[in-house]
């Protein structure tokens, strides 16, 4: 896959064997997110559903608001219902750009990737994505993490937005959030030490979270 293509592609996962491209093109439809195509991925031996694909977009732009949109929402025409899986399709590939992330936690129920990534971006233009993790029931664990472009903004954020309020109903608290090794446990994010007020006795609770919902996503993208 070319990096222009990445750019304006996301990885989708969870599927069931019924969810065809056409199913697919519907979800997103029904939704208000327009797509241009999808890549089903084929098990390499058994020849099955791999369970996940890739969507394209008609750009970056449209891409990633999708991706904030929709991520952890429930998907239409699912029964049992079922829920959208997306990340971007080049996560953990574009190894040439060293990603500056934050933790954010403290965060209310309401919170989702959108509002989480809006918040940022108006005040830091090199804000690239933010995730909200979910538990299995798609319901919001209280905590997040937010990427950047620019090491300056992310260590700007780390201090100006510490107790910021506007998101959600209640203060929220930031800490640098570190790339583990990616071999050895699958990209996972860990809470940095130095993360400002609300560390404390909290700190190991949510790091082994960040970790456990965070572990396996290169499996993803695997031969």
């Amino acid at each position: 896959m070319s990096t222009e293509r990445r750019m304006t592609s996301l990885w989708m996962g969870d599927l069931e064997p019924y969810m065809d491209e056409q199913f697919i093109m519907n979800a997103f439809v029904t939704m208000n997110e327009p797509i241009l195509a999808v890549k089903l991925i084929k098990n390499k031996i058994t020849g099955g559903p791999a369970g996940y694909c890739f969507v394209d977009f008609p750009s970056s732009e449209a891409a990633n608001k999708a991706l904030m949109r929709l991520n952890g929402k429930p998907m239409p025409g699912t029964n049992p219902s079922r829920r959208f899986k997306l990340n971007y399709s080049n996560y953990g590939r574009d190894s040439q750009h060293q990603e500056h992330s934050v933790f954010v936690g403290d965060l209310s129920p309401e919170v989702d990737d959108a509002a989480l990534y809006s918040f940022f971006q108006r005040r830091y233009p090199t804000c690239k994505g933010a995730r909200v993790v979910l538990d299995s029931a798609g319901n919001s664990r209280g905590y997040g993490f937010v990427r950047f472009a620019s090491e300056q903004e992310q260590t700007s954020a780390m201090s100006e937005m510490q107790g910021a309020i506007g998101l959600g109903s209640k203060p929220i608290r930031v800490s640098i959030a570190t790339p583990r090794n990616r071999r050895n446990d699958g990209g996972s994010y860990g809470q940095g030490g130095g993360g400002g007020g609300g560390g404390g006795g909290g700190s190991g609770y949510y790091q082994g979270q960040q970790q456990q919902q965070y572990q396996g996503y290169q499996d993803y993208y695997g031969g």
